[in-house]
């Protein structure tokens, strides 16, 4: 490790990552969690800047309504498909709330269906 690297939880980062990404972005995020815009992009550039310490992910997780250990869920297998956009939806998509998903299936479903019989957007 030189001297600029940092040891991180590549997890934690990756989900506070997601949390940022659905909160709104940096900016929004560092306005939820009462810090500067310049302490919360060090946690989330990659490769970060500053480790996310245990104080810190609790802190996360109770602002953003998470449960305690959230942060350190493993991504699901899904983010990590080789369709970036599929990787990209599924890694949103799991901090949702059921009622939240079902909803998004019943999207997903009409796009697949509108893909498969050829239906332009304009006829729906």
């Amino acid at each position: 490790m030189t001297n600029n690297e940092i040891n991180y939880n590549p997890i934690r980062h990756w989900n506070f990552r997601q949390v940022v990404n659905a909160c709104g972005g940096v900016n929004e995020a560092a306005r939820i969690l009462k810090k500067t815009n310049s302490n919360v992009s060090q946690y989330y550039v990659m490769p970060p800047k500053r480790s996310i310490g245990d104080r810190f992910a609790a802190q996360i997780e109770s602002t953003f309504g998470l449960k305690p250990g959230d942060l350190d869920l493993p991504p699901p297998p899904e983010a990590q498909a080789e369709d970036a956009l599929l990787a990209e939806l599924s890694s949103v998509m799991v901090n949702t709330s059921p009622d939240d998903k079902k909803i998004m299936i019943g999207i997903a479903k009409l796009f697949a269906e509108r893909n498969l019989k050829k239906i332009k957007p304009s006829d729906l």
